[in-house]
This record gives C-alpha cells, sequence and structure tokens, in this order.
C-alpha cells in the first residue's frame, strides 16, 4: 500500500458538520443499549465499484475507525455527490446526516450512479430505470463483500434516494436485508412529474436544474469545513413556500442554463410523454413492489404533498411483508437530517439484532395535529373509523360568501367559479364580483373531533371550456380565524377517469392513459372524483373544516414556514367558469373518516 493510500484512509480530521433537525422519532423512546464508542471515521473518496458489464462506478466511503466490519448502508443516487456535505443547503443532499450514522456503528456508501458525476458508463434518459436498479443491486453485492462489511446491508436517503431502495430491494439482492424509505415515491407519473394529469412543472424545473449538474473542482476537505459554517440559518432552505420555490429555480436557470441533456429531457417529459405509458412504468416502483421481500419501516409526514404521501400508502396497501409505517407532522427542509434516530433504531434491530423496542411497536403510528401527540393503529385506514360525508351546500348567492358542509344532502343548487390561466390578462377588479375559489365551511364542531385517514371529494361540475384544472385544499378554522392547512387535492377534468385495479383505499387512482383522457362537454354536467392527501387531525370543540376549490394553483398552495413540500402545478388550459352543482341529481360531498369512540394507544 502506497503513502498515499495510507493516509486515505487515516481518521477524518474534519467530520462534515450535520446537526439533526426536527423530529427525531415517531412518538416512542427506544431502550436503552449500550453504544460503541466512537472512535473516528475513515473516509475514502471516489472508490471503483466495478459493474458486470466493465463500467466503473465511484463511491464515497466512511467507516467506523478500528478495523471492525460493520453493517453497510448504501446512499445512491444520480445526484452529484460533490454537492453535498456542505451543511448548508444550495443543491439537493438528502443522503443523510453522515457523522451521526458512522458514529453509531455503520458503514455509509454514498454511490454515484452511472453516467452520473464521476461514475463511468452512460446516463440513462429516464430516473429510476431498470438499468439503475441492477446497478444499485450489484452495488449492494459488492458492498457486502468488503471485508470492512459484515454482510448486512441496508438503504439510506430521502426522496430519490428512497425511491432507489424500493427499485433496487425488488431486485432481491441477497445481502439487503431490511430498508427504510422516508419520503419516497412509487409512481414517477402521478405523484411525480404530473398531478392529476397535468404536468407538475415546478419538479420538471427543478429536475432540470439540477439532475445533470457537473462536480464542482473543491476538495472535501474544504466542504467539510464550508460545512461548519453553512450548516446554520439562513443557509438552511425551507421547502414550503410554492411560488417561492418555483422562482428560485428559475432564478437558478437564468445564472446557470441547464445542459442540453437536461433539457432534452426537460422536452421528452413534459411534450413527448404527457401522457401514462410503458414509459413511466418501466421507471416506477409500483410496476413491481409485489418483488420486495424484506422487512421495510415506510416513512412520511403530512407535508409531504409535493412528491411523497401518497406513495407511502401505496406501499402499506400493497406490500404483504414485515412492514412498519410511520406519518410525522408536516415537516420539511434541507439538508435531510430527521428521523435519523428512528432509522437506527430500525437498523440496530434489523441489521445488528438489538432489542430496540421496536419489535413491539404498533404496526402504524400517525401524529395527530390539533392534538399535537403521537397516536397508533393496527392497519391503515384505522380500524373503526367511520366513513362520514359532508355535502357542497348553497349558504349564500354570492359565490364570494363561504357556503356550507352540511350533513344531509341538500336541495338542488349550484356555485361557479372562473378559472383563469395564470398567462391570461384579465381585467383586474372582476375578483371584487366573481370568485376564483369557492369556500364551504362545517358548522363548528359541538365537541373535540378526531378526523383520521383518507380524504376524498365527490364533484358534480359543468364548465363553459373542453378542459378545466381543479385545485382543492383542506384547512381547520378556529374561532378566532386562524388557519391551519391539512390536504390538498388535484385533477386535470379531462383525465378523470377512475383505474379501479390501482385504487386503494387511500388513494382514487385515474387512468392517465391517452385512451382515457375524455374532454368535457361545455355546460353539461359531469361527475368527477379525488383523493386530497390523507389526514389525522384532533378538530377541537368550535373548530370547523373549510373545504376550498379552485383552478389556479397559485391560490391554493402552501406558504412560507407550513412545512409542506411543493411546487406550482400546470396552468389551466382554457378560461372557463366551472359550475360545482349541489344536491338533487346532482350531488357533490367530501368523504373523510371519523374517529369515533376510538381509543388506539397513544404513545
Amino acid at each position: 500500500m502506497n503513502r498515499k493510500e495510507t493516509e486515505k484512509k487515516r481518521p477524518m480530521r474534519i467530520v462534515p458538520r450535520l446537526k439533526l433537525r426536527g423530529t427525531q422519532l415517531a412518538g416512542w423512546t427506544p431502550k436503552s443499549y449500550p453504544v460503541e464508542p466512537y472512535r473516528g471515521i475513515i473516509f475514502e473518496q471516489d472508490v471503483e465499484i466495478p459493474m458486470p458489464d466493465g463500467v466503473i462506478l465511484v463511491a464515497d466511503i466512511f467507516r467506523p475507525a478500528g478495523g471492525e466490519p460493520a453493517p453497510a448502508l448504501i446512499s445512491w443516487a444520480p445526484y452529484i455527490k460533490e454537492t453535498e456535505r456542505l451543511g448548508g443547503a444550495p443543491f439537493i443532499d438528502e443522503c443523510g446526516a453522515i457523522g451521526f450514522i458512522v458514529k453509531r456503528g455503520y458503514a455509509f456508501v454514498r454511490v454515484q450512479a452511472r453516467g452520473t458525476g464521476r461514475s463511468g458508463g452512460v446516463a440513462p434518459d429516464e430516473l429510476f430505470g431498470p438499468e439503475e436498479a441492477q446497478d444499485c443491486h450489484d452495488s449492494i453485492e459488492w458492498a457486502a463483500a468488503q471485508s470492512w462489511c459484515d454482510g448486512n446491508v441496508g438503504m439510506t436517503g430521502m426522496s430519490y434516494f428512497s425511491v432507489a431502495q424500493l427499485r433496487a430491494a425488488a431486485t432481491k439482492p441477497p445481502h439487503l436485508k431490511a430498508i427504510f424509505p422516508y419520503k419516497s415515491m412509487t409512481d414517477i407519473y402521478r405523484q411525480g412529474l404530473f398531478k392529476g394529469g397535468a404536468p407538475y412543472t415546478g419538479a420538471m424545473e427543478m429536475l432540470a436544474a439540477f439532475e445533470k449538474l457537473k462536480p464542482p473542482s473543491m476538495p472535501a476537505l474544504l466542504r467539510h469545513l464550508l460545512s461548519y459554517l453553512l450548516n446554520r440559518k439562513p443557509f438552511l432552505i425551507e421547502m414550503s413556500d410554492a411560488a417561492a420555490n418555483q422562482r428560485k429555480f428559475r432564478k437558478f436557470m437564468k445564472l446557470k442554463p441547464p445542459p442540453e441533456l437536461a433539457c432534452r429531457n426537460y422536452v421528452a417529459r413534459l411534450f413527448d410523454n404527457p401522457f401514462d405509458n410503458d414509459h413511466w412504468r418501466c421507471h416506477s416502483a409500483t410496476s413491481n413492489l409485489e418483488n420486495i421481500d424484506v422487512p421495510i419501516c415506510i416513512g412520511t409526514d403530512y407535508g409531504a404533498v409535493g412528491f411523497h404521501l401518497f406513495g407511502a400508502f401505496e406501499l402499506w396497501h400493497r406490500l404483504k411483508i414485515d412492514k412498519r409505517m410511520f406519518i410525522g407532522p408536516p415537516e420539511y427542509t434541507f439538508p435531510w437530517s430527521n428521523y435519523h434516530q428512528e432509522m437506527i433504531a430500525w437498523y440496530d434491530w434489523q441489521l445488528k439484532g438489538i432489542d430496540t423496542g421496536y419489535a413491539g411497536l404498533p404496526p402504524v403510528r400517525y401524529f395527530l395535529t390539533g392534538a399535537n401527540r403521537w397516536e397508533s393503529a393496527a392497519d391503515w385506514p384505522i380500524p373503526g373509523s367511520e366513513p362520514t360525508s359532508f355535502y357542497l351546500a348553497e349558504l349564500d348567492i354570492d359565490p364570494l360568501k363561504t357556503q356550507l358542509l352540511a350533513s344531509a344532502p341538500p336541495a338542488a343548487s349550484s356555485q361557479s367559479f372562473l378559472a383563469i390561466p395564470s398567462t391570461s390578462y384579465y381585467v383586474k377588479g372582476i375578483e371584487k364580483f366573481e370568485a376564483q375559489v369557492l369556500r364551504y365551511r362545517t358548522q363548528p364542531f359541538p365537541r373535540d373531533t378526531r378526523i383520521v385517514g383518507p380524504v376524498h371529494l365527490h364533484l358534480t361540475l359543468s364548465a363553459t371550456a373542453i378542459d378545466t384544472n381543479l385545485m382543492v385544499r383542506l384547512i381547520d378554522v378556529a374561532p378566532d380565524g386562524k388557519r391551519v392547512k391539512l390536504a390538498f387535492g388535484w385533477l386535470r377534468a379531462s383525465h378523470r377517469t377512475i383505474d379501479p385495479a390501482r385504487s386503494n383505499p387511500t388513494e382514487i387512482v385515474h387512468d392517465h392513459h391517452a385512451e382515457a383522457v375524455k374532454q368535457l362537454v361545455p355546460g353539461v354536467p359531469t361527475k368527477m372524483s379525488l383523493s386530497l392527501t390523507p389526514i389525522s387531525n384532533m378538530f377541537l370543540a368550535g373548530h370547523c373544516l373549510l373545504l376550498e376549490v379552485g383552478a389556479r394553483p397559485e391560490l391554493l398552495c402552501s406558504e412560507k414556514g407550513e412545512g409542506y413540500d411543493m411546487f406550482l402545478w400546470d396552468p389551466v388550459p382554457y378560461p372557463s367558469r366551472n359550475t360545482i352543482h349541489h344536491g338533487g341529481d346532482a350531488p357533490s360531498w367530501l368523504q373523510v373518516h371519523v374517529l369515533s369512540n376510538h381509543e388506539e394507544p397513544r404513545l
């Protein structure tokens, strides 16, 4: 071994700084157990991982000093690893808090995907493809064979890194013993790049800005030093203001225009594949979820409405294996560092055989907003919860006034709102006379009421255009007027056909194939249904549930500091007057799940 190689394997002088932020445990405390004393971290940069076809991938490896083999956690993505470990978040940094993980006795292996960064080969045109899943499989088996690994492998990271866990697990690597997909998604079309059939343009712009970045010429030591400066406000990004997120990425692309391949990928997604098809199926975990056979802990939070909420529930409903799930309060920050203590407790049990107390936890844990406490259940939807309908009804002929969510079907009536494309000029002042958002509110709840589970909206709608958007929002309104956003939903009306084979108790899944698209007949009332993101909320006595229905995403999105990860949706396709029909032969109603006299154990 030459002097340079010896120096590479000395303990790191500067460990990347990433303080744990946000919620760390989903409502419980692990059993105390001895932890090996920290003896430093060995850092090896750009370690070569040979693939069967001769292509060389590279990985940064961080492992405990001391020589004892340890379980390995694979962190996989095409995002450039050299833009991570800065402590702040000018770029995507979702792989995890390396110092925290390695200090607890794990080797952290950050693999750079094929054709990206300094890894060899040609990058595939689209994300999450089968070739990438096989590369990840082979990297897992390579890590398990190394002298510093004890043969037990898990995976780490959120978002893209989390989807990689699902794709790799479906290939059944022999040494992959468990996974912890936090904020994952199962369907790249309906959860990732399109919403209700309309392009999720903000997400596409984010990918165009970052997916093909080249690594900066910054030494690792300098990056790690900078983390001590940048791992604090104002450098920590709060990804919760949808409109601001869009502006940030557009500003970044003006400063650094995307390379040709990123632009071509953007065009292929938006213009060449606007409908669900074999292209999206091939690149989605949903196509082979049943192949996953290792224990899984599914993690998400109620703020993950932009990408990562419905996928967690599809995993829960479809996987028939040893599984746990937790859903936390809205919380979205970069770099990723929440729920790390949860992850370590999971892997200490699964990979090290330590009794952390995880085996005795209920299958489902969820944070009850309003009461601000964790509760648990044996399944999802919660056994014993009662589907309850609130009917949209007219309370005032003025559409600018708040209407009623009634407990019984009302008499026939209707209200309309304008769907105005954001690129259209319209005469200022019409908003004084015409609504762009309709609001429906329940009577104040007479007692504390827990609403936990799926949320479905069934509408009878007519429009003056051949297509339109629907965007809806659910809010808890206090007697003093304070509003807390709870859930969001979206649908392009022409994509209203339901796919019963892929729908599940939590999500009404629509058929987004081109042949299933049906334009509206102007003026004809048409039935359509959609799911809002699920909720668990205690409506305190005197509070109301408010439903908002409109078309323009900028009027119904999240705002800064609310903990939601959102980008703006595609603008309304046509100017339209959209009419919601109430009662009679054309009812519209909201269905939620109420926990009535239901007592699950609190955590």
